[in-house]
């Protein structure tokens, strides 16, 4: 099988008998000239019991999978290997399954029967030891087939194919917008977007974008939210929240706009910001949502919308963006993001600890806080050395450098300068 480093937009699971030269090769041929991004294991050999690395690996940051279930789907023991890793990826991930019935009763794959029970006969007396493999492979393809997909016995195949391609292009594939996370460089629709999703799956997740005004923060959580909303049962992203501040009941209003949308509602009604508080917990506790704070500039708003994770579902995500480093510092976000580029936060290093313990943290900010208070000492160092080599002048910038030293415990300047005459 040959992969390439970025993930892919659909994994394409078959039983390669069956269909690789057919119906497979026609549709990923397809797929392939509308710029959808396809993994097809196009070797398909079995090896051993279990899905090589490389496959698991790319199946996993696929966003979306197509499963081809052909009569004899179920007689390939990769195959079901890798719709339990597909129905997995459903379950705790939110990502979407396809299911493509080639030829083939979806009730047979529903309820195994007729050569889908036969071949699980067989893989009961080969696997007497372990009945817990045979059982979970029963489990996913009932799953599977319980999610409304295309029969190829009701259709023309070119017809079909067609429709499929068009309907995997409106699920919002990325655009492959670059946004870098200042100073590390992630590709916000690759490689971050995969750990956003995969961050307390069964938790709910909040997450803190720091910065400046124009630095990108609104850009940085629209991408993240345009790209991956469909994985959710709803979502609302409440722009310029603390430019709101001036309105007539402004809070309540936010909190209405949040639940008409995730809820689909038009006629939310709320009386007074505690009443909204209440009806978010009620509504939301058991929707996986998404839902993103921009701008934000007061810690009220922050807690009447999104105030408790025990007010929505598991595995919710939550995007705050402030210019406020301090309203992410006493809400206790589990994930901080520094925008892209410069001057950052002053305080910047101060609140490296707390977060530095979370399991969340977006790797390399250490490394760059290090790095920058190398810098500031280094300067330090060189204004001192100037200093002492006319030391009857510029008293004034020696104090000042000179409290800065201290104040950071690598002593005066004097101190320094007296030991260099002994």
């Amino acid at each position: 099988m040959a992969t390439s480093s970025p993930p892919h937009d659909v994994f394409m699971s078959f039983r390669g008998p069956d269909t690789r030269r057919g119906f497979t090769k026609h549709l990923y041929a397809a797929l392939t000239r509308a710029r959808i991004n396809t993994l097809i294991d196009d070797m398909h050999l079995e090896v051993g019991n279990m899905i090589s690395p490389t496959l698991f690996n790319a199946l996993h940051m696929s966003r979306m999978s197509v499963v081809i279930f052909s009569k004899d789907y179920a007689s390939s023991s990769w195959c079901l290997h890798e719709l339990v890793e597909i129905m997995e990826c459903w379950k705790t991930e939110g990502k979407l399954v396809l299911p493509i019935f080639y030829d083939v009763d979806p009730s047979d794959i529903r309820n195994q029967k007729g050569r889908v029970a036969d071949a699980l006969e067989r893989f009961s007396s080969r696997f007497k030891e372990q009945p817990q493999v045979v059982l979970k492979w029963r489990a996913a393809l009932t799953q599977a087939a319980n999610i409304c997909g295309w029969d190829t016995r009701n259709k023309r195949l070119p017809d079909l194919i067609r429709d499929i391609v068009k309907s995997i292009q409106s699920k919002g594939l990325p655009t492959r917008l670059n946004i870098s996370i200042y100073p590390i460089r992630y590709d916000i629709c690759d490689g971050y977007l995969k750990l956003f999703l995969q961050a307390g799956s069964h938790e709910v997740v909040t997450v803190g974008i720091c910065g400046p005004s124009q630095m990108g923060k609104t850009a940085m959580a629209r991408v993240m939210y345009d790209q991956i909303i469909e994985n959710f049962d709803g979502g609302c992203f409440l722009v310029d929240v603390g430019q709101r501040s001036d309105q007539p009941k402004y809070l309540v209003r936010l909190q209405e706009t949040l639940l008409s949308e995730i809820l689909s509602e038009s006629n939310v009604k709320i009386s007074d910001a505690r009443m909204g508080v209440d009806l978010i917990a009620q509504n939301l506790c058991s929707k996986r949502v998404f839902i993103v704070l921009d701008n934000v500039d007061d810690l009220r708003q922050i807690y009447a919308l999104v105030g408790d994770h025990k007010y929505f579902g598991p595995g919710s995500k939550i995007i705050i963006t402030t210019r406020d480093v301090r309203l992410l510092e006493l809400f206790g976000v589990d994930q901080f993001i520094l925008a892209q580029g410069r001057p950052l936060p002053e305080n910047v290093g101060a609140i490296w600890e707390p977060y530095q313990r979370s399991r969340c943290v977006v790797a390399g900010l250490k490394e760059y806080i290090e790095t920058l208070n190398n810098q500031r000492r280094e300067k330090l160092r060189y204004l001192r050395a100037i200093l002492l080599q006319e030391p009857q002048k510029n008293v004034i910038q020696e104090k000042l450098i000179t409290d800065l030293l201290e104040a950071r415990g690598e002593g005066s300047a004097s101190t320094t300068q007296r030991k260099k005459k002994q």
